[in-house]
């Protein structure tokens, strides 16, 4: 019989990437301005603080996607979460496709151990993301009557595709 301490497993570590909803981006829109954030996050933590890094690297890279209704209530949860001593990357797009150069798509926090991330964003739905239609409101189309989007405009029928967004300290800037 072998005598020892138990190891008890490490809490597990996220990313999560807050994305304003206001904005009606497209699915490949929020796709990107998501991996910018993420890809930002990461990089920061590989560089600035290793052991969140490689935490949340070694436990499978979590990233969870929610949603906020307006820039207000982003710049509150990244004031939020960058008081409460996390990393939060602010994205903003260069404004080629879809949104107005210079907006503030979304907020990675990140990584971090679960339970001070879900502190500050626990209150935050799921991002339920939708394709881009000009000048629609995706309310006003019937879900059997939904066209698939290509940079430009309308093309030719699709269907719709609502994805549940299960990608699941200093503050800087990454350009979208």
């Amino acid at each position: 019989m072998a005598f020892g301490i138990r190891m008890v497993p490490s809490e597990e570590y996220k990313l999560v990437v807050i994305v304003r909803k206001d904005l009606k981006m497209g699915t490949g829109k929020i796709a990107a301005q998501v991996g910018h954030a993420a890809v930002e996050c990461a990089l920061f933590a590989k560089e600035r603080n290793r052991k969140a890094f490689d935490a949340w690297y070694k436990g499978g890279q979590r990233k969870v996607v929610l949603r906020v209704d307006s820039l207000e209530e982003l710049h509150q949860y990244l004031k939020l979460a960058s008081s409460n001593g996390l990393h939060v990357a602010l994205i903003t797009d260069a404004g080629r496709t879809q949104v107005e150069p210079g907006s503030e798509t979304c907020v990675g926090i990140g990584p971090a151990p679960e339970s001070e991330i879900d502190r500050i964003t626990g209150d935050l739905k799921m991002l339920r993301s939708q394709p881009f239609y000009p000048g629609l409101g995706i309310e006003d189309l019937p879900v059997e009557a939904v066209h698939r989007v290509e940079e430009g405009g309308l093309e030719r029928p699709g269907r719709i595709e609502v994805a549940q967004g299960v990608l699941a300290g200093d503050v800087h800037r990454g350009n979208g």
